[in-house]
Parts: C-alpha cells; structure tokens; sequence
C-alpha cells in the first residue's frame, strides 16, 4: 500500500490508531500520510515505524508532522503492544 492508498484507508475505516512506515514510494511518504491524516483527524494516535531510528528523530521533528512517537524497527512485540495500550488508553 502507498501513502495515499494508506490515507484513502483511513479515511474509510476511521482506525483507533495508525502504525505508518516512514519509507514508502518516496523517502518522506511517512510524514505526509501522518500530515494528511492530521488534516482529518487530530485525534488519533499515529506512530512511525523506522528501521533508521534515531536518525529519524534528528532530522524530523516527530511532532510537528503530527506522530505521536517512533517505534524503531524491528519492532519487539511487547513493546507494541505496550505503545498500543498506552495510546489507547487501556
């Protein structure tokens, strides 16, 4: 699925949170799906998933493109799952 495919979706399905990938079709996709996302919905918990980490931190700032934290892969289940829960409130 490409970036605007993934926003298509999500408009659609109205998820209780998004998991966006910041390598897609472009080397930024992830931050515009997570802009285009926040132009629809402010609310939802969206985390970036990134195999370059930390590079990802310095050069981006997470917040202002609208992710609510960075999940460095690959991802160990537990962690997920205790982001999820926490984001979600549960």
């Amino acid at each position: 699925m490409d970036g605007q495919e993934g926003v298509e979706k999500f408009k659609s399905e109205k998820p209780d949170l998004v998991l966006c990938d910041m390598m897609m079709e472009r080397i930024d996709a992830g931050a515009k799906v997570a802009e285009s996302i926040r132009m629809e919905n402010k609310d939802v918990p969206v985390y970036l998933l990134s195999s370059i980490g930390s590079v990802t931190d310095i050069n981006i700032d997470i917040n202002k493109k609208g992710f609510n934290g960075v999940l460095q892969k690959p991802v160990d289940p537990s962690n997920l799952k205790a982001e999820i829960k926490k984001a979600l409130n549960k």
